[in-house]
């Protein structure tokens, strides 16, 4: 497993793992948590990721998930990590084919109505609700986050290669830096097209996004007695889009577990909603599946407990047998949501990786 985290501007490789450490269900969770606190006291590194469906070991209240193609979390073991230029990512020929919504108009329609009716019930105040895209691809995935990265340069971007299958993560969000006791989650709520930033400052997004702060801040405050939101609703540029993120920091003591701040805080409120308890149930009840690595985690963590994970959004996995992938595009639902403007939110964050869309053959011609 090749793991590579974008960090500050540069690609961050772990390229040959010691060994593996894997969690297929809940009863190895906690084992595989120890065995990550073994390797980070024996001077190693750890990176991989954490799937969504990880939260129903720490998140109350929720069901078991459905076993999944991917384990909970799969994490490598690794020595000094290698660093590249991003503008020397890599390069390849590959096809990405059209992007197809699993969910239809109907569907949609009839999910969001759901969720509208649960936030008026005050059941819940915002749900973080996806569409799974589907698509063909040949060639290198490395080539696709390559291409990514060069259009938009996501801060958080990450990739993944294992022998079944390719993370190509461009994600612009944070959900976990740390250095020398201090923590930082940068959650990210509005979403807007690129010339058309002034949208966010609406009421609408800014009441989303204020809600998730509040959320986050609370998660951070089970783990740290000083907690400050050093930055309030700013707005991040893009190539394809514009966002609203802020800045949440905390002091923990530098020896806390990456269990115990998973527990605290994983999976992030940002793609779950709020309260997340109840937001999560209803993301159950009405996406009726997993969701996988999309709005796991991301990251590694180092034996000087620096560490840098991503919120696993604009994060697309790809069969490397079929040729097939999975992307799934989420927003966040609140009273005021509108099945047209939710819809127009998930084109405008899907944009990056349609912009890269190539015809794909029906079958790859066999080498002479």
């Amino acid at each position: 497993m090749r793991v590579s985290c974008n960090v500050g501007g540069r690609l961050r490789s772990f390229d040959e793992p010691e060994r593996l450490i894997v969690a297929r269900n809940g009863a190895e969770v906690e084992a595989a948590f120890r065995e990550v606190e073994a390797a980070l006291e024996g001077g190693a590194y750890v990176a991989g990721y954490a799937s969504y469906e990880l939260g129903a070991h720490f998140v109350p209240k929720q069901a078991e998930p459905h076993a999944g193609e991917l384990p909970l979390l799969a994490f490598g073991v690794y020595g000094q990590p290698r660093e590249t230029s991003l503008a020397g990512a890599g390069a390849g020929a590959y096809s990405l084919g059209a992007f197809e919504p699993a969910v239809d108009s109907l569907r949609y329609e009839e999910d969001l109505s759901a969720i509208l009716a649960a936030i008026r019930d005050g059941d819940v105040y915002q749900v973080n609700y996806s569409v799974p895209f589907a698509f063909a691809f040949e060639g290198e995935p490395f080539a696709l986050f390559a291409d990514l990265l060069a259009g938009g340069s996501y801060p958080h971007a990450a990739f993944i290669d294992m022998p079944a299958c390719a993370i190509v993560s461009a994600s612009p969000e944070l959900f976990v830096a740390l250095e020398a006791g201090r923590l930082v989650t940068k959650p990210m709520k509005g979403t807007a097209k690129a010339g058309d930033a002034r949208q966010l400052e609406n009421p609408k997004n800014r009441a989303e996004h204020v809600m998730i702060v509040d959320l986050l801040r609370n998660d951070v405050h089970r783990i740290s007695d000083d907690v400050a939101v050093e930055r309030l609703c700013e707005i991040e540029r893009y190539q394809h889009f514009s966002t609203m993120t802020s800045t949440i920091a905390g002091t923990i003591d530098p020896a806390l577990s990456l269990r115990d701040i998973f527990a605290a805080m994983f999976p992030c409120g940002s793609v779950t909603g709020a309260p997340k308890v109840a937001a999560m149930q209803c993301i159950a009840r009405t996406e009726r599946r997993n969701r996988g690595i999309f709005c796991g985690a991301i990251g590694y963590i180092g034996p000087d407990r620096r560490a840098s994970w991503n919120v696993a959004i604009r994060t697309a996995t790809i069969d490397k047998a079929s040729g097939r992938g999975r992307l799934a595009i989420g927003g966040g639902i609140v009273a005021d949501s509108t099945v047209s403007g939710e819809w127009e939110e998930i084109l405008t964050k899907l944009a990056p990786f349609a912009a890269l869309v190539r015809p794909v053959s029906l079958q790859t011609p066999q080498r002479t």
